[in-house]
């Protein structure tokens, strides 16, 4: 959880904590449900499903986007330029880290694209975390995977909550990292092994 203080309030933002949380809980569902119904879990079926679901609205978000930037919003053209294939490629998150490393309530306007950050961090995670759910369902089995999968599924959860706890929340690594940011994907999963 990340707060920001302005003036003499402190503000508690919970959304993209929240929606971490949910997402994670919903895929491993699904994915756990493909397991106990089929006896395995197609990789390529989750990720091909993952990418229909998310590239057009994310191209159709980039279009209505640079219309707005190419007539309106002129002064965040070289922001937009800068930061369109890094969102492209779900690496957004990294790009802010390693690229652009400005705090994301820095002070001046936004990039236009900055948002993108938390689908980047959820792709990474969805790139991972199927491989883990298939290696322990091979490793133990059907009637045990459950089981092995929330033992791992709680070491990253803490392991990426200490990460996330011993950072300053002024940190672009703080706030954009994997490694912070696992511990709420994985808290869903969890839950939902």
């Amino acid at each position: 959880m990340r707060n920001l203080v302005l003036g003499n309030r402190s503000e508690v933002f919970l959304g993209v904590e929240v929606f971490f949380v949910i997402s994670g809980f919903l895929i491993t569902s699904l994915m756990l449900e493909e397991r106990e119904e089929t006896g395995r879990i197609s990789l390529r079926m989750f990720w091909m499903r993952r990418a229909r679901r998310l590239l057009p609205a994310l191209a159709a978000m980039l279009i209505v986007t640079l219309i707005g930037v190419a007539l309106v919003w002129t002064n965040a053209a070289p922001d937009f330029r800068r930061d369109v294939l890094p969102s492209i490629f779900y690496v957004s998150n990294w790009w802010q880290i390693f690229g652009v490393d400005v705090p994301y309530f820095g002070t001046g306007a936004l990039p236009v694209l900055r948002h993108l950050w938390s689908l980047a961090v959820e792709e990474q995670f969805y790139f991972v975390f199927p491989l883990l759910l298939v290696f322990t369902a091979v490793i133990v089995g059907l009637r045990r995977h459950r089981l092995a999968l929330s033992s791992v599924l709680a070491v990253v959860v803490v392991w990426s909550a200490y990460e996330s706890a011993k950072l300053t929340t002024g940190s672009p690594y703080a706030y954009f990292s994997p490694k912070t940011r696992f511990w709420e994907i994985g808290l869903g999963a969890l839950l939902a092994a």
